[in-house]
């Protein structure tokens, strides 16, 4: 029953912002790129993840058996159950207790997590290499502040972090020069790079990001919180009232960036002043919290 159950959350993560003018322009434009570029492609076992999920009968042994196929997906998911954070006196070796207690939908999104780095695995190069150190970078802070945010999923918001940036792993393997737009927009909120990438390549990282949840079936809700992740007026204002997930996942993806800003260069983020009372807000934070956050991930 449990599996079923999370089986019907999963898929019932739909778009809350119902069928607007602007869900369907977004989705007609992620058609569009999904047909014309070739995108690193959805890997098996994602695939497999998929189907088992639409299974309302699905067993949680026969998950633990995909999972069982790949030791380093076997060993971080177990990692995962043994941590402070689920509170477990004993700890387990067990694959199907681990993926009962961890829940499909949270499986789910480990997986995709650990396997999108080996779709880009064959790419090489500098702004690969710093790409891929920024992104190990926000995935420790997510890693250690996620469990502390009881408005979130740690699951789904470490998931989202990892995904809202692959469209730009997509660019710079596209376009010679893109590393050089990252330069001139780095440590900023962000709409001014968006802005630039649609005027200089016609393509967009955060389009191809929505893309990609889709392709390897991560939810709607995750998706449009990619598309709309560096947009600080998406949280900000009353339209999106009704988006309360995306708003969140959006406001864990600032604070991950002003952490890291704080830790990499001691400053601010650009732009953070103008979004820190609502980030609070939503996230249902304190100041404290925040400076409290920033020294935890100094340890």
């Amino acid at each position: 029953m449990q599996a079923a159950t999370q089986t019907q959350n999963w898929q019932s993560a739909t778009n809350p912002m119902g069928s607007s003018p602007e869900l369907i322009e977004v989705q007609l434009a992620s058609e569009k790129i999904a047909r014309d570029l070739k995108l690193p492609p959805c890997p098996e076992l994602v695939n497999e993840f998929s189907k088992a999920m639409a299974d309302e009968n699905v067993d949680i042994r026969d998950v633990a058996a995909m999972v069982g196929k790949d030791l380093a997906l076997s060993a971080s998911i177990l990692k995962t159950v043994n941590s402070p954070y689920f509170g477990r006196r004993m700890q387990t070796t067990n694959m199907s207790q681990a993926v009962s207690i961890i829940g499909l939908q949270n499986t789910a999104c480990l997986v995709s997590r650990l396997l999108i780095r080996q779709a880009f695995g064959t790419k090489t190069g500098r702004l690969m290499e710093d790409f891929w150190n920024d992104a190990a970078r926000y995935s420790t802070i997510a890693d250690r502040i996620a469990p502390e945010i009881r408005a979130i999923d740690p699951e789904e918001a470490k998931t989202y972090v990892t995904f809202r940036n692959a469209g730009q792993a997509v660019l710079i393997n596209r376009f010679d020069n893109y590393g050089d737009l990252l330069l001139e927009h780095h440590g900023a909120l962000g709409l001014g790079l968006i802005q630039q990438e649609k005027e200089r390549f016609e393509l967009t990282h955060n389009q191809l990001g929505y893309v990609l949840a889709k392709e390897w079936h991560l939810p709607e809700m995750l998706a449009l919180a990619i598309f709309f992740h560096h947009d600080a007026k998406y949280f900000n204002g009353e339209a999106a009232a009704s988006a309360r997930m995306i708003k969140r996942l959006i406001a864990f993806g600032f604070l991950v960036d002003q952490i890291d800003a704080l830790q990499s260069g001691g400053t601010i983020m650009d732009g953070w002043e103008m979004i820190e009372e609502q980030l609070l807000e939503v996230l249902k934070l304190e100041p404290d919290d925040v400076v409290r956050m920033v020294e935890s991930c100094k340890q």
